[in-house]
């Protein structure tokens, strides 16, 4: 007799393939939990309305190309820790390709962010951070392989915190573009240099001539 077996095949995907495609504006207050990641930006992110992005500690971001998070009105609260820390990386990762500085674009903090938090917070293969006119606290960030420099500040920025850390980026510090200081600002970021462009920075207005008496010289 002929005996026939069946063999029945079961694949199973474990729950850490789990994966959330986030995108567009977060105008209300939301969280992120390790749980439910990684997370994929897949286009721009704008955190807006005064909403708050709270990340838990241990999730992982990766980063479409192009992409970047935006807070325009609002914060980002993401408190890792020393034993989960939270990583944002290129997507390449994700799919098992190798990332490379540039993937993607920026996290940038205009003047309407407030209160924000970034601690135990490692960021990769972007073009990294942009802080404009506000004051985020940058603690035990570690900032490796962007184009450009780690961190990008306006004259009117403030950004404070310690034990950052600065590697294989295009410029190791934050960039301090020429101009004019002409407000109270505080550079409290502390293990990433500051980096003053070869132009001149002052500290209160410049003086400008508005005229010239005889008209002819």
């Amino acid at each position: 007799a002929l005996r026939l077996g069946l063999v029945l095949c079961v694949c199973l995907a474990p729950s850490t393939f789990a994966q959330t495609f986030v995108s567009g504006a977060i105008d209300a207050d939301t969280t992120w939990r390790a749980a439910n990641g990684p997370f994929v930006v897949s286009a721009n992110l704008a955190v807006q309305n005064n909403a708050v992005l709270t990340v838990e500690a241990g999730t992982r971001i990766y980063m479409a190309a192009g992409a970047s998070v935006t807070v325009n009105a609002g914060a980002i609260n993401a408190k890792g820790t020393a034993l989960a820390p939270i990583r944002v990386q290129s997507d390449k990762v994700r799919i098992g390709q190798v990332g490379a500085p540039g993937d993607w674009n920026q996290w940038v903090f205009n003047a309407g962010s407030s209160a924000t938090v970034l601690e135990y917070v490692t960021l990769q293969h972007g073009k990294g951070l942009s802080v404009a006119a506000s004051a985020p606290t940058l603690n035990y960030l570690t900032i490796n392989d962007h184009q450009g420099a780690a961190i990008t500040i306006d004259l009117a920025a403030s950004p404070t915190g310690v034990g950052n850390q600065a590697r294989g980026n295009t410029v190791n510090g934050v960039a301090v573009p020429a101009g004019d200081i002409v407000g109270s600002v505080n550079w409290g970021l502390r293990g990433i240099a500051y980096v003053v462009s070869e132009e001149e920075v002052a500290v209160g207005q410049s003086p400008r001539i508005i005229s010239v008496v005889p008209g002819s010289v």
